[in-house]
């Protein structure tokens, strides 16, 4: 439990009420004391008592604000705020005139002339400040609303673009699952590969805790479904994995688009997937063996551009280099996205 909020909640009261009763029982005071020619130390002390009830009634509609009057009109909230003050300087009135009757005989006219001024100052100070609050919560209202539609447009837009990523090659492996039909267990093994994945590339857009370990089951399923249609042309290796959270499908387009625009006019093609990570934040690398990629292939097409948006959609960065892929993400960026909606 975090108990600094709490104790500077309480410290920021007492600090409220030790100002009101020193502005306001002294000074006031004072003022009056000046003003009638008639100043003593008994009507301080007295004085202090009054502001005493009165910065408990600032307190009390604090209190009452933060608690309750929050999603009030503000209008109502002003009148509940004036009512409260008032009943308090009734309750400090009776109060006064059964401990102290001798001084609101002898002084009658400077007390209730202190009371007049005192009261007006502090239901001032309340006042301003329930307006103050009332503000600051409804801007803490609108920025909340903000942020939140925000993270809906983030997932809005995270969900439609993974929606565009189709199996492409399936129609090559449903005629690579014909050939192997001679050979019952390779064809078996095959299928239900080819199974999972579509299964998994149907749900994956409604899935928000997507992480790496499930993209890396995800590719090497893939992977494996294109090592037996190409053979010795592919080979491929998968370091590392993590339980971090990120956009579905991104490790798959840049497997899918490396093969898709080499293992046409190369003999021997190898993809490297690597995943590592820091304290702060997790790395993953996607490269072959032919190292083709440059920057001025993302937005020429689909595949990088859907990639890289999704990627910096997530607060990741997306960056080329030596012709391959490194995505970048904090650890304290899509992961808090996602969980907050968990």
């Amino acid at each position: 439990m975090n108990l600094k909020k709490p104790f500077t909640y309480v410290l920021s009261i007492f600090l409220l009420l030790g100002m009101v009763i020193l502005f306001s029982g002294v000074f006031v005071s004072v003022i009056v004391g000046l003003l009638i020619e008639d100043f003593s130390y008994e009507l301080m002390r007295v004085s202090i008592i009054n502001s005493l009830f009165f910065a408990l009634g600032i307190v009390l509609n604090v209190v009452l604000l933060s608690l309750v009057f929050a999603k009030t009109h503000i209008v109502k909230t002003l009148i509940i705020n004036t009512l409260v003050t008032i009943g308090l300087l009734i309750i400090d009135y009776f109060y006064l005139l059964f401990t102290e009757p001798v001084f609101l005989i002898v002084y009658q006219n400077v007390f209730y002339l202190y009371m007049l001024i005192n009261f007006a100052f502090i239901q001032t100070i309340s006042l301003v400040m329930t307006i103050f609050m009332m503000m600051s919560n409804e801007i803490i209202m609108k920025d909340q609303a903000i942020e939140m539609e925000k993270r809906h447009f983030i997932e809005a837009k995270l969900e439609q673009l993974t929606e565009r990523i189709n199996p492409h090659f399936l129609f090559n492996s449903l005629n690579t699952a014909i050939a192997l039909l001679p050979h019952k267990d390779k064809a078996e093994d095959f299928l239900t590969n080819l199974s999972e994945l579509l299964r998994y590339n149907v749900t994956i857009s409604g899935k928000k805790n997507h992480t790496i370990r499930d993209e890396i089951e995800y590719v090497k399923k893939f992977l494996y479904i294109q090592k037996i249609r190409f053979e010795d042309r592919l080979e491929y290796q998968i370091i590392g994995t993590s339980e971090y959270i990120i956009p579905p499908m991104i490790i798959q387009i840049l497997v899918e688009n490396s093969i898709k625009h080499t293992i046409n006019f190369s003999n021997s093609l190898r993809i490297d997937v690597i995943v590592s990570e820091n304290n702060d934040t997790i790395s993953i690398e996607v490269k072959d063996s032919y190292r083709l990629l440059r920057n001025d292939m993302i937005g020429k097409g689909s595949g990088l551009q859907n990639c890289s948006t999704r990627v910096i959609l997530a607060g990741g960065s997306f960056i080329i280099e030596n012709g391959g892929v490194r995505m970048i993400f904090s650890k304290s960026g899509y992961n808090q996205i996602v969980r907050s909606h968990e």
